[in-house]
Parts: structure tokens; C-alpha cells; sequence
């Protein structure tokens, strides 16, 4: 089987024609199988499945962009030559260095209390850490990367023209001497502040970086679980750590019907009235008002 990119395209062109929306990382994880019989199935596939099965599911487009970028440089899937995905030993070389590279990003990211990429606003401002893992694996800073993805997300900085930002920025990555020049470089490009005023605890809990926050909060802080008030909640350090998937519930303290008729309902829906639970505290307390706050351990 040896199609050519053309071959591929007209392909999926007609697939759009008819109605079904293709991307371009389909069409070079198409290529890629056209390319190199049984890569995909026996290398691709299992490494997205095995992110899968540890809380992490990967649109195939983060990973097939992340390895463009770390072995050509582009994240314009369309720049990059057909060549670069036959079958030798430099793009085996590549596939590597994009699996260390995201394997022990996802790693930093469990110890930090991020079990699952449900939490994540954004999975395209992983990519550039990915990248500078890559790049600066001797002096790479996870403390320092997420830092700078938090206040990326929070920036939007990889939302609306996502990829221009993201061929822009990691070219960028790629032509820096060290880590520190890399996430200096980056992080001169946002707007946003990593601050929190007392206002923006009034923004409506929808906001999934918002969400992000209070729950990397709670765990930092080790919160107990309401009801046991025992070390072993699905918040606490030690437990999470050891959970393959989290799947976090965002429970108002104050139930919409107890305080509804009270106040606003942008007061009541706000981060500073949601709590996060685990699935099965979420379901027992249901509607009920918040328990009393005991003191000591």
C-alpha cells in the first residue's frame, strides 16, 4: 500500500463532501498507516490507550502535532514533508523522544494532583511543555512549566487561532539554548496574572480554569473528606496519587434550592459556593444543607 498525501486527500475530501468533518491530523494518521503498514495499530494506538487507561485521553491530533513539532519543527501538520513519516530510523528516533517526553509530563502532572485530562481546560498548552521536556531534558522545570500553563490557560492563549500560536511558540522553543530562555520567552508573551482578587470568586463555577484552581487547591491543602473527615478522601494527597482515574463532582455548598430565593443565582452558582467531591459523597448529600465544621483532625 503506498498512497500518496494527494491520494490521501481527495480521499477525505469526499468524506467532507458527504458530510463528515476531517481534520487534518486524520488525514496524516491516515498517511502515517499508508506509510508505514501497521504502525499505527501496533504503536500509535496502544500509546494513546495506555494515556487512556492512566486518566489521560489524548485527541490523536495532540500527539501526532507534538511529534511533528519535536522531530520537524512545525505544528502546521501541511508543512511538514511526506518523508518525514516513511518508516526509518530517525523517525523511530522521534516517536521516542515524544513518548518520553509526554509520558513523563503526564507523570509530573499526577504528582501535582492532576489525575485526569477531564480537569484540563486545554490540552493544546500541554504541547509546548511537551516540547520543552524534548527540547531541555537535562534542566527541564516541571514547577516552572506549569506555572506557565496555568496562566496560559487562564490567558487563553492557545484558544481561538490555536495552531498559529502554537507553530509560533514552539518554534521559539526549539530556538532557545536552555529551559529558562524557553519559559522566560513564553511566559513574556501573556497578559494574564497569576493573582486572584476576591472579585473573581464571584465568577460562575462553569469556568473550567476556575474549576482547575479550586481543585488543585484542595488538593494541596489535603482536604478531608466532609463527612469521614479521614485522610483517605479522594482529596487527599496520598489516596489521589494512587487513583488511575479521577472523576471530580462540583457540589454547591449551599443547594441551589435552599438559597435560591435568597440570593442571585450568579452568587449562588459561583466558585466561592461549589466545593469538589468525589462521586459518592456528591450523590449522598444531594441537596442537603453543608455539614457542621468541627475543629481538629
Amino acid at each position: 500500500m503506498d498512497h500518496e498525501l494527494e491520494d490521501v486527500a481527495e480521499i477525505f475530501g469526499r468524506l467532507n463532501t458527504a458530510g463528515t468533518k476531517i481534520r487534518e491530523s486524520d488525514i496524516v494518521v491516515a498517511l502515517v498507516a499508508a506509510k508505514q503498514q501497521g504502525w499505527i495499530r501496533q504503536k500509535f494506538d496502544p500509546f494513546l490507550k495506555d494515556l487512556e487507561q492512566k486518566g489521560f485521553e489524548f485527541d490523536p491530533a495532540v500527539v501526532v502535532r507534538t511529534l511533528a513539532i519535536i522531530g520537524h519543527g512545525s505544528a502546521r501538520l501541511r508543512d511538514v514533508p511526506q518523508s518525514f513519516w516513511e518508516s526509518s530510523d530517525q523517525f523511530d528516533e522521534h516517536w521516542r523522544k515524544t513518548k518520553e517526553a509526554i509520558s513523563t509530563v503526564i507523570k509530573n502532572l499526577v504528582e501535582y494532583g492532576v489525575l485526569s485530562s477531564d480537569l484540563l481546560p486545554s490540552l493544546n498548552a500541554l504541547i509546548p511543555i511537551f516540547v520543552m521536556k524534548a527540547s531541555f531534558s537535562k534542566d527541564f522545570n516541571f514547577a516552572k512549566a506549569f506555572n506557565w500553563f496555568l496562566i496560559a490557560t487562564r490567558d487563553g492563549r492557545y484558544s481561538g487561532s490555536a495552531i498559529t500560536a502554537l507553530d509560533h511558540d514552539t518554534k521559539q522553543i526549539k530556538s532557545k539554548k536552555s529551559f529558562d530562555e524557553a519559559i522566560e520567552d513564553l511566559t513574556s508573551r501573556l497578559s494574564a496574572s497569576g493573582a486572584f482578587t476576591s472579585d473573581e470568586f464571584r465568577e460562575e463555577y462553569t469556568d473550567k480554569f476556575l474549576r482547575l484552581i479550586l481543585y488543585l487547591t484542595a488538593f494541596n491543602k489535603e482536604a478531608k473528606d466532609w463527612v469521614t473527615r479521614m485522610s483517605e478522601s479522594v482529596l487527599t494527597g496520598k489516596t489521589m496519587r494512587s487513583t488511575k482515574v479521577l472523576s471530580p463532582k462540583w457540589h454547591h455548598v449551599f443547594p441551589r434550592k435552599i438559597v435560591k430565593d435568597k440570593f442571585e443565582g450568579s452568587l449562588v452558582d459561583s466558585i466561592a459556593n461549589i466545593v469538589v467531591l468525589n462521586e459518592k459523597a456528591n450523590r449522598s448529600f444531594r441537596r442537603e444543607a453543608p455539614p457542621p465544621v468541627s475543629e481538629g483532625p
